[in-house]
């Protein structure tokens, strides 16, 4: 639970302080293109969390921690309960959607979450919004994922799961930049 939700994080840091488009800036010597890049604050931003087991329940600690407006949708726990981490519960997950500029998923793989964020449910999304999944494959619609982040309504994407794993090499999520992915090894670490 904590390895997975250093990761989510690790995404949220990752996209926020962009990390990789800086990083080529400085390896590709295109150093004055740094300021078509602008690193973005943490701090004051919204970020909606779905699910609040375990996992969702670290993730909420540590975006409090940083000072991040924190709503948490899952309707099978008790408000107090997400309340006493002093984070924002909320009842509706499409209402939330509008507010969070940041999506982190951490609910399991059940009928009813399969396909949870469909193109619909993306579109609905604040525009610039970033979508990490860190839970299962299958709980995004990966073709109207890249179809949003094609079309700039969605920021950025951080991927640790698949609908089919591995995934293909032609999975059009990998040709957009502002995706990043790991192979499923949110859950794995030395400890």
């Amino acid at each position: 639970a904590v390895s997975v939700a250093e990761q989510a994080l690790g995404f949220m840091f990752a996209w926020s302080k962009r990390i990789s488009a800086l990083h080529a800036c400085v390896t590709s010597g295109n150093w004055g293109s740094r300021h078509t890049h602008f690193p973005v604050e943490l701090a004051e931003k919204a970020v909606l969390l779905v699910g609040f087991g375990r996992i969702g329940m670290r993730m909420a600690r540590r975006c409090v921690a940083l000072e991040m407006r924190t709503l948490v949708y899952d309707p099978y726990v008790r408000m107090d309960l997400i309340r006493a981490v002093d984070a924002e519960p909320v009842s509706d997950l499409d209402q939330a959607l509008v507010q969070a500029d940041f999506v982190s998923l951490h609910c399991p793989k059940t009928p009813e979450t399969l396909g949870l964020f469909g193109a619909a449910r993306i579109a609905a999304m604040k525009k610039g919004a970033v979508l990490i999944n860190t839970a299962r494959g299958g709980l995004v619609d990966e073709a109207a994922l890249a179809g949003a982040l094609a079309s700039g309504h969605l920021g950025g994407a951080g991927l640790d799961v698949f609908a089919s794993e591995p995934p293909s090499l032609n999975n059009p999520l990998f040709a957009l930049p502002q995706v990043m992915t790991s192979p499923h090894m949110a859950g794995v670490t030395w400890e």
